[in-house]
C-alpha cells in the first residue's frame, strides 16, 4: 500500500478517549499532510474522517440530564415522608393514648416489610413506595392511619412518588432521543481502519 512506517509500541487501548481521539487526529493529519494518493490511503483517510468526527463529539460529553437536580430533590422529599410515616407508627408503640397503641399493633405488620426502604436504589424505591401505599390505603387499617393522622402524609407521599416515576420517564425518553454510539463501538472501527494500512 505505499512506504509508510506507523508508531510502534503504542497500546491504543490504554489511552483515554481524549489521548485517543488526539492520536487518530495525528495520525490523519499526518497522512493527510503528504500526498494521500501516493501513500494509497486515501480510502482509509475518507474513512476515518466521519468516525473521528464521532469521537471528537464524544470525547467529554456530558451524561448529566437537566431532570437529574429535580429528582433528588423528589427523591429526597420521598425519603423525609417515608421517615416520618415509619417513625410515627414506631413512636404509637408508646403512645399514652390507647388508639394510638392499637393503630401501631395495626400498622406493625403493615411496615415490617418496608424498613431500610429510603436506602433502596431509586427505582426500587418506586415500586416499593407503590405497594406501601397500597398497603396503607386497605380498608383492614384505615382505622389506624386515622387514629395516627396519616392521611395527609400517605397523598404527599403519593404525588412525590408520582413525580418522580414520570420525571425518570421523561428523563429515559430524552436519553433515548440523544442516543449516540457509544465511544467504545467507534474505537473499535477506528482501530479497524489504523490496523488495515
Amino acid at each position: 500500500m505505499g512506504s509508510y512506517q506507523k508508531a510502534d509500541g503504542i497500546t491504543l487501548s490504554q489511552l483515554n478517549n481524549t489521548e485517543y481521539t488526539n492520536f487518530m487526529n495525528r495520525v490523519l493529519t499526518l497522512l493527510t499532510a503528504g500526498s494521500i494518493s501516493k501513500l494509497t490511503v486515501t480510502n482509509i483517510v475518507n474513512s476515518i474522517k466521519p468516525k473521528l468526527v464521532q469521537m471528537e463529539d464524544l470525547v467529554n460529553r456530558s451524561t448529566a440530564n437537566a431532570e437529574t437536580k429535580d429528582l433528588l430533590k423528589l427523591d429526597a422529599e420521598r425519603d423525609s415522608y417515608v421517615s416520618y410515616l415509619l417513625a410515627t407508627v414506631r413512636a404509637a408503640k408508646n403512645s399514652p393514648l390507647a388508639a394510638q397503641r392499637d393503630a401501631y399493633n395495626t400498622l406493625e405488620i403493615t411496615v415490617r416489610p418496608y424498613t431500610g426502604l429510603a436506602r433502596m436504589r431509586n427505582m426500587e424505591e418506586t415500586a416499593a413506595i407503590s405497594g406501601l401505599l397500597l398497603d396503607f390505603r386497605k380498608e383492614a387499617v384505615k382505622t389506624a392511619v386515622t387514629a395516627l393522622n396519616l392521611d395527609a402524609i400517605l397523598t404527599a407521599l403519593e404525588t412525590a412518588n408520582k413525580n418522580y416515576s414520570a420525571l425518570t420517564d421523561a428523563r429515559s425518553v430524552t436519553r433515548t432521543a440523544e442516543s449516540v454510539a457509544d465511544s467504545k463501538t467507534v474505537r473499535a472501527q477506528l482501530d479497524s481502519l489504523y490496523d488495515t494500512w
